[in-house]
């Protein structure tokens, strides 16, 4: 006994301690206690808010974290995507890529859209996006054939992506091949070039302007 009037064993010694540290740690403790219920509730907050814009922007829309920016910071955004990803609220389809899949009656989830998927990509990254002549000519039903790759012009480094049993392709590409990136007018350039001069009559000009009033 000294004059705190406690002592408290430690290692075989006896250590002094006062009641008003104890009152103080019991505070301490009652405070870190209400911080972690606080950041609880506004991690759950966060998720709700993720759930709702994922919903609201409708299945087959792929999704970054860029889209959640404006609701709380790059890793509490993180963090709440792969919970929700976790939970089966929404589904991860690559690496800071998400999606609210399309459900098929019968077949149940739908495989993620590509262009989709390519989109949000190039946003989330900063890249001016346009799909090849070939695939430009297919979109607008100039062509029948269908690209046995999935391709896409870019004005970053070329990379290639794994989505579900799909690899989404990433080229570089001048600014000539993405005049128009990101505009109907770009996707009715590329398709332009598929067909060249030789093939380009009144009919394929005349389809390619319905398909641009139709997507503007």
């Amino acid at each position: 006994m000294d004059r705190w009037g406690k002592v408290a064993p430690f290692g075989g010694f006896q250590v002094p301690f006062s009641m008003g540290t104890v009152l103080h740690q019991q505070r301490a403790g009652r405070q870190f206690m209400s911080e972690i219920c606080y950041v609880i509730s506004d991690m759950r907050d966060l998720t709700l808010k993720v759930l709702n814009r994922a919903k609201a922007v409708g299945p087959g829309s792929a999704l970054t974290p860029r889209a959640f920016d404006d609701l709380g910071n790059r890793a509490a955004v993180d963090q709440a995507l792969s919970r929700l990803a976790k939970a089966g609220k929404i589904r991860r389809i690559s690496r800071g890529v998400y999606d609210v899949p399309e459900n098929h009656p019968t077949l149940g989830p739908l495989s993620p859209d590509p262009d989709a998927v390519a989109r949000a990509i190039a946003d989330q990254s900063g890249y001016r996006l346009q799909p090849t002549p070939a695939r430009a000519a297919n979109t607008l039903g100039l062509s029948s054939q269908v690209p046995a790759q999935i391709v896409y012009l870019i004005d970053g480094s070329s990379r290639k992506i794994k989505v579900g049993n799909q690899i989404i392709h990433f080229r570089h590409a001048g600014p000539r091949a993405l005049l128009g990136a990101g505009t109907p007018a770009g996707v009715a350039l590329q398709a332009i070039r598929a067909l060249g001069p030789d093939h380009l009559s009144s009919g394929s000009f005349g389809k390619t302007c319905h398909q641009l009033q139709r997507q503007g």
